[in-house]
């Protein structure tokens, strides 16, 4: 449940900051389809590859907790 909720907002993040799924991917040095499995919570991202995502979409890591537990 928790990762699906994560990849919601992986989701909306990317999209917000105007990259494709490739693009993220080449970032990471991984598939496209290993950031659409992260996207749909069907693998999980390592702390570390959070916080690189964080910097990349210009995220703060506060949002995504308050993302995820409701807080304004």
């Amino acid at each position: 449940m928790m990762n699906k909720k994560i990849g919601e907002w992986l989701t909306e993040r990317r999209t917000r900051a105007g990259l494709t799924l490739q693009q993220v991917a080449d970032r990471f040095g991984v598939s496209k389809v290993a950031v659409h499995y992260w996207e749909v919570g069907q693998n999980g991202m390592s702390a570390s590859q959070l916080m690189h995502f964080c910097q990349m979409v210009n995220a703060d890591p506060d949002d995504l907790r308050r993302y995820l537990f409701g807080e304004s």
